[in-house]
């Protein structure tokens, strides 16, 4: 069994916890409504309400003259296996991070952990980098989890107010191991029901699984959205990359780690190739001017690409500004 998951949103911090496990949060993570020590000094004091006014003054300025709508789940099961069932509970929002919360009973008699294989918010897919615990579940018992995002990162990827929340999960046998069900793509009713909003970015690929879409062009690096719409769950990974004629690994110059790149059926992904100087010094590249590169894509579930399978994009040819 996989012992941990790689998730967060844009590089944001995410983490799942529940009663058994431990939180896991950035050392950064500083929450206004903290408790303040009695202790602290005058001038302390001042600097530190100039600090939570000035932060007000962003939230302010970030939205002018938009209403925000904390939308939240509609209580109720989301799934139900007859050993096991999953409850939608609620969407909590804090300064720091939004909560989603979820309930687990497990009506059997043996230990079960659960894995979180993938999850969207209004379609963005979860992405790579921040450790989180297996749900443990106790035979006989109910467990309570939560899925934490980091709130700056909504934001950055320019989600004011959630639409849709959707996740699969995989559950596993503990003694023995081995894998006991997982479940399809699970859409959470949301109480209010807020249209999505569009991708307005300019379209570089199409066909009939998938869109690619470009956000940023530069010499330094290429920001890119692909958007699946094969029918079905699919893997993606970028594949013969180069620049100018000279091929670029990604996965060594950037850094680049695709870790159960999922991307739900219409979902999408929102990635950064960034560009090494390194490598264009090496190359003899004074000044790039055109990224190539493809994307293969595997079916994860039967019903993408008609009948499952995986197939490659044609070349994608990028021009550098």
């Amino acid at each position: 069994m996989r012992n941990r998951i790689f998730s967060a949103l844009l590089g944001g911090v995410m983490v799942l916890t529940s009663c058994a496990g431990p939180r896991y949060q950035s050392p950064e993570t500083v929450r206004w409504d903290s408790p303040t020590s009695s202790s602290v000094s005058d001038e302390g004091q001042e600097r530190q309400e100039s600090e939570i006014d000035a932060a007000e003054m962003v939230v302010e300025d970030q939205t002018p003259g938009r209403e925000s709508v904390k939308n939240n789940f509609v209580v109720g099961e989301i799934y139900n296996n007859g050993e096991v069932s999953i409850t939608a509970e609620k969407i909590e929002y804090g300064w720091t991070t939004t909560d989603f919360s979820f309930v687990f009973d497990n009506s059997t008699d043996e230990e079960i952990s659960v894995l979180v294989d993938a999850f969207s918010i209004n379609g963005l897919m979860a992405s790579a980098f921040v450790y989180t615990p297996a749900i443990d579940l106790s035979s006989n018992s109910k467990t309570r989890a939560t899925l934490s995002v980091e709130t700056a990162s909504l934001e950055a990827a320019g989600i004011e107010n959630i639409s849709s929340f959707d996740i699969a999960f995989t559950a596993y046998q503990v003694e023995p191991l081995e894998e006991k069900w997982a479940t399809d793509v699970l859409s959470v009713p949301m109480e209010v029901d807020i249209p999505l909003n569009e991708l307005n970015f300019e379209i570089v690929y199409q066909d009939e699984y998938t869109t690619v879409y470009v956000s940023e062009r530069t010499k330094k690096a290429v920001t890119y959205i692909i958007k699946n719409h094969s029918g079905g769950t699919i893997e993606y990974l970028p594949v013969d990359c180069n620049i100018d004629g000279w091929t670029y690994d990604i996965s060594h110059f950037s850094m680049y780690w695709i870790l159960d790149r999922d991307i739900f059926d219409n979902g999408y992904v929102m990635s950064t190739i960034t560009i090494d100087e390194s490598f264009l010094a090496d190359s003899g590249i004074e000044s790039p001017t055109q990224m190539s590169l493809k994307f293969k894509l595997e079916g994860k579930s039967k019903d993408a690409f008609t009948n499952g399978g995986d197939y490659t994009t044609d070349t994608i040819d990028i021009e550098l500004e």
